[in-house]
């Protein structure tokens, strides 16, 4: 996961500069319009730069953020060792939905096909697409598409028990008590091969995500009687979610594994961006008004990229 030297939190504290230069590389960006570092643990430091950009200015940019960058290897530390102590083909057998307060046990079972599949079977105690939106819908009319103007944001990524049965999700929805062990989901097909099980899961994941968040985001709108344009759910490897000059935001398909406080802060985040498009002053203003704990959650996100499971990070390619 990764962190950005582009948007620090509102209160940081000072760190020792190393005396070693560190590693990075370069990468071009059409949309960029000033210099951006990124910090992740599956690319390390990446220092974004606008077209045209001389790059004999990177080094000094890099050295004057020594300290930054100091910061965030110790922070992604823990998650390194943690994924290199994965071992490289393992298969879960359980998947925890934090966000949502669903457990999933997963069954192999190869059969004579030679696509590998990923189905839910059995009772579903947790929380679907129609529950999550009659259970938020707080007496607020629905969602009105607007755009935002200014200049498109975005929230970088920083960087699993299951949740509390009764658990209040983002959007105010009370997951209900009996319902961590949702259901069975059987994973079928060739599946001794792990990365097409691996790939089958991350297809479900995404369709979960989508039949969730998209009704959370939706019961905030309401919630904050804020208006977004339209919105996607996607496997972004930088950030949690993101928000055009237009309005249209995208979420993270990991945020499941999070918290419901960590999750309702992002979509807040995101929500705030369609009125306030930039990381000012008068925005963290606003997000921390519409969320009073903006600041302590925004320093669990930072951490939050632990929770992500290897099997649900794609390969790069």
């Amino acid at each position: 996961m990764t962190d950005s030297a582009q948007a620090p939190p509102p209160t940081s504290a000072p760190a020792s500069r190393s005396a070693v230069p560190p590693a990075y590389t370069v990468r071009e960006s059409s949309r960029a319009r000033r210099v951006t570092l990124r910090m992740s643990v599956e690319r390390g430091l990446e220092v974004v730069v606008p077209r045209g950009f001389r790059r004999t200015k990177v080094p000094g940019i890099v050295r004057e953020k020594t300290a930054w960058i100091a910061r965030m290897e110790e922070r992604m530390a823990p998650e390194r060792a943690r994924l290199a102590a994965e071992p490289p083909h393992s298969l879960p057998e359980r998947i925890d939905l934090r966000a949502v307060g669903e457990r999933w046990l997963v069954e192999y079972r190869e059969t004579a096909s030679s696509r590998v599949t990923a189905r839910e079977h059995g009772a579903r105690g947790g929380l679907d697409r129609a529950q999550v939106a009659a259970g938020s819908a707080n007496g607020g009319a629905g969602h009105a598409v607007g755009a935002a103007a200014g200049a498109g944001v975005t929230l970088a990524l920083s960087g699993s028990a299951a949740a509390p049965t009764g658990a209040t999700t983002p959007g105010g929805v009370t997951a209900p008590v009996g319902a961590v062990t949702t259901g069975l989901l059987r994973v079928s097909g060739a599946v001794g091969d792990p990365e097409a099980c691996r790939a089958a899961l991350r297809r479900w994941l995404a369709r979960r995500a989508t039949a969730l968040l998209v009704p959370l985001l939706e019961a905030a709108a309401r919630e904050e009687g804020l208006t977004f344009s339209s919105v996607a759910v996607r496997g972004q490897r930088t950030r949690w979610g993101s928000c055009s000059r237009r309005g249209a935001i995208n979420l993270n398909r990991h945020l499941l594994f999070l918290s419901p406080e960590v999750v309702r802060y992002v979509l807040v985040h995101e929500l705030c961006h369609t009125v306030k498009p930039d990381h000012s002053r008068r925005f963290w203003e606003e997000v921390v008004r519409r969320e009073p704990g903006a600041v302590r959650l925004r320093t669990e996100l930072r951490a939050a990229g632990r929770h992500v499971p290897g099997w649900a990070r794609a390969p790069r390619g």
